[in-house]
């Protein structure tokens, strides 16, 4: 009986330790929103599984096989939210899972019947379904707005070969008319044939506002490329959210 409370006081304690490092993992993943907006979406669903967690703590009292099912669930939620973020809160609320079905199979302890006890892992698996759908249309949404209040304009270049090298600058002004808490531009230059020569930053800001702003990336090669594409994007590493070629000449 000495072996059944330890093992059931072990898997709270384990799964205690998981939901701070859950809410820890989804605080950190908001602050970086940032660098990306996905963040925020991800970075709330860790937060609402480490809570539902702590609900799976207070079932776990008056039904072990129960409380064990919403730490595993909620363990799982959030790995899917947070990634890396929250690997070590999922691992403990896995583990802590993993002990309370031996805790319970080991148990002679009676335990609470209550059907309503089902209703938490199942609403749980239905949220992380639901912010995860509704984190990929207002992606969508975000991804056409942002598109469309983005322009650039006045792009000059002048790169040129002098005593055996290429270089020079390309320049040009970036326009627009939303705001974002992260900005880069980034310039890709190709051959004749379509071959990447080079791929550099012209622009990399924070809490851009809307307005007009001047992009310079630098380029040094061993010849003078034939085409320029230019990529605007708002996460860091995350696809761009506007495109435009330019033929240079």
């Amino acid at each position: 009986m000495q072996i059944d409370v330890n093992m059931k006081t072990i898997s709270i304690i384990i799964a205690i330790l998981g939901i701070i490092l859950g809410i820890i993992g989804g605080i950190d993943a908001i602050r970086l929103s940032v660098l990306s907006t996905d963040l925020v979406w991800n970075g709330l669903l860790a937060l609402i599984m480490s809570i539902l967690a702590i609900v799976g703590v207070l079932i776990f009292s008056k039904n072990m096989k129960m409380g064990s099912v919403q730490f595993i669930v909620s363990g799982i939620g959030i790995f899917i939210a947070i990634y890396l973020y929250g690997i070590y809160g999922a691992i403990c609320l896995i583990v802590a899972g993993i002990l309370g079905f031996v805790a319970n199979m080991e148990s002679d302890e009676e335990q609470e019947d209550n059907k309503m006890f089902l209703l938490l892992p199942v609403a749980t698996v239905a949220i992380i379904f639901i912010v995860l759908i509704g984190s990929v249309a207002f992606g969508a949404i975000d991804m056409s707005t942002s598109s469309n209040a983005i322009s650039v304009d006045n792009i000059n270049s002048n790169i040129k070969t002098e005593y055996g090298s290429t270089s020079g600058e390309f320049k040009g002004n970036l326009h627009t008319d939303k705001e974002f808490s992260y900005l880069t531009v980034q310039v890709e230059f190709f051959d004749e044939n379509g071959v990447s020569l080079s791929k550099t930053y012209g622009f990399t800001q924070n809490n851009v506002k809307p307005g007009v702003y001047e992009f310079s990336a630098y380029y040094y090669g061993s010849k003078i490329p034939s085409k320029a594409v230019i990529e605007v994007s708002s996460d860091f590493g995350g696809e761009p959210i506007y495109t435009h070629n330019v033929t240079i000449n």
